[in-house]
């Protein structure tokens, strides 16, 4: 999108230019640069390497890790056989031109915490797959964090059915998802 004026989304709010540079020590850094909200001055750099997963976390040996769930920065807060939890906090970059979360990017953030929700429930940390996936949104996600909790609702042997909700950091509803999902387990 460069090259885009201002003027094309929301008052106040610009999509950032990118500048890529690379440091002396070879990682890969971006830089940027924009306005958002009432054209307040933001600037992000941030560095492209893995984030660690903290092993602090209930349930952190069923975190299984995911590129693009790391690459937004969406981090476990609890994995048990009862609920699975995440968290991302506010970027400009996962912002929509109306400066609330990213659709996309709460439906990942579903799609993610009922796949954990799924391992923490069997306690293996095994791959699953997205069958079907259903999200409703209620509210724009403005708050500093989204904070997203998955339930599995029943489990078969392969196929595993979940919901999941997207809140921000006041409480407030943002999203609701079901899912079916299916375990990669081995034939016996």
């Amino acid at each position: 999108m460069k090259g885009a004026s201002p003027s094309s989304y929301a008052p106040g709010i610009a999509l950032p230019p990118e500048i890529g540079t690379r440091s002396r020590d070879g990682v890969r850094r971006r830089q940027l640069a924009g306005t958002c909200e009432a054209g307040a001055s933001m600037t992000h750099s941030r560095t492209m390497q893995k984030p660690a997963v903290r092993h602090d976390v209930p349930g952190a040996e069923y975190w299984r890790r995911i590129p693009f769930a790391e690459h937004l920065g969406i981090y476990p807060i609890e994995i048990t056989e009862a609920r699975a939890i995440i968290e991302l906090p506010r970027k400009p970059e996962l912002l929509n031109s109306w400066g609330g979360a990213h659709g996309g990017v709460i439906m990942t953030m579903l799609d993610v915490v009922m796949s954990m929700a799924v391992r923490g429930h069997y306690r293996e940390n095994t791959g699953i797959i997205t069958i079907d996936m259903s999200v409703g949104f209620m509210n724009a996600g403005r708050g500093e964090v989204v904070r997203a909790e998955g339930r599995v609702l029943h489990g078969g042997q392969s196929t595993v059915f979940c919901e999941g909700e997207a809140r921000d950091d006041a409480g407030v509803l943002l999203a609701k998802a079901i899912g079916t999902f299916r375990r990669l387990v081995e034939k016996k």
